[in-house]
């Protein structure tokens, strides 16, 4: 706790103006940076907490403000305001830019959290010099801020979260880690996919391709797909999800799998957080063209469509800028 002490001329007025300036035992200061929470034997009670946080992203407040989305270890999704933020010359330094992980002190406010001072621990430098890389973390970053409730906790996805944006900087295919975060965030959410039993009747479904419904989370066997038609799961692709919900980071960090096995693997696990979004959810899909450029890159064609790619007028004949 932190306290503000006031002159007795202020505290006997009825009427406290937020541009009073009040004496600090250790300084002075204006009482709008301060959230006043309490009132004990004469002086004004402020609260600060300290949280660790992943920036999300962050949009203007204003002219000069910005608004922060943190994802935190002590209190899950938080919304804090940065005053001055935009301002040519702030103190904020890169703390509102994504994928910064920092300490912050916020203060309670009526809407939102007031940032007061902010401690930069990694800034994650080596994702944003490979563009794949920085693409896969930013979107895991939107997968997550669309499905996860404000003000509920959630420690273990955080270092989770931790874990994945390393391993996107180290991992020889960070496709695949891309695909193992999206597997365990939605188990971490409470609605862990399915893939050995029917979700409908619960019987066990042998190896080998079957139906996959996203909104009930999980494989149809044969006679249950009759009473609804859902999409077509290929076996391949159900084994490496069925593997990925068993192993950890470290197991899959140096392997590399066929690029669009992993594609079409992300593709299925996209449709199912698309159903349990809270938020609308913009899913990328894979581009084929500039650093992504790859002989396998874009989805494999699904089910009833042509397997023919559409190409954009000016680009026949193009693998990306320059080609």
């Amino acid at each position: 706790f932190r306290r503000c002490v006031w002159p007795a001329s202020v505290l006997s007025s009825s009427n406290l103006r937020p541009h009073l300036t009040p004496r600090y035992p250790g300084g002075t200061g204006r009482a709008s940076r301060y959230a006043l929470v309490g009132y004990w034997m004469g002086e004004f009670v402020v609260s600060l907490s300290t949280v660790h946080a992943i920036t999300l992203r962050s949009r203007p407040l204003g002219e000069h403000d910005r608004v922060v989305s943190l994802f935190t270890r002590e209190r899950g999704l938080v919304r804090a305001a940065q005053r001055g933020a935009r301002r040519p010359r702030n103190t904020w330094g890169i703390s509102g830019e994504s994928l910064v992980l920092a300490r912050w002190w916020l203060a309670a406010g009526r809407s939102l959290e007031a940032a007061r001072q902010v401690e930069v621990l990694d800034a994650h430098g080596a994702l944003r010099q490979d563009y794949e890389r920085l693409m896969l973390a930013l979107h895991a970053l939107d997968a997550l801020q669309s499905t996860v409730l404000e003000d509920e906790p959630h420690p273990d996805l955080f270092d989770r979260l931790l874990g994945v944006l390393k391993a996107f900087e180290l991992a020889s295919q960070p496709l695949l880690v891309a695909a193992w975060f999206e597997v365990h965030l939605t188990a971490d959410l409470g609605y862990r996919p399915e893939f050995e039993r029917c979700v409908r009747c619960e019987i066990e479904i042998p190896r080998g391709p079957c139906g996959f419904d996203a909104t009930e989370g999980g494989v149809v066997c044969g006679p249950c797909q009759a009473f609804g038609q859902v999409p077509r799961l290929d076996g391949t692709v159900r084994r490496l999800l069925s593997r990925l919900q068993a192993v950890e980071l470290p197991d899959i960090a140096e392997h590399e799998l066929d690029r669009g096995l992993v594609i079409h693997s992300r593709q299925v696990l996209h449709g199912m957080l698309s159903a349990r979004a809270r938020l609308p959810w913009h899913v990328p899909a894979e581009p084929d063209l500039g650093p992504w450029k790859s002989s396998t890159s874009g989805y494999p064609p699904m089910e009833g469509n042509s397997p023919g790619r559409e190409t954009r007028p000016g680009h026949e004949g193009h693998d990306g800028p320059g080609g």
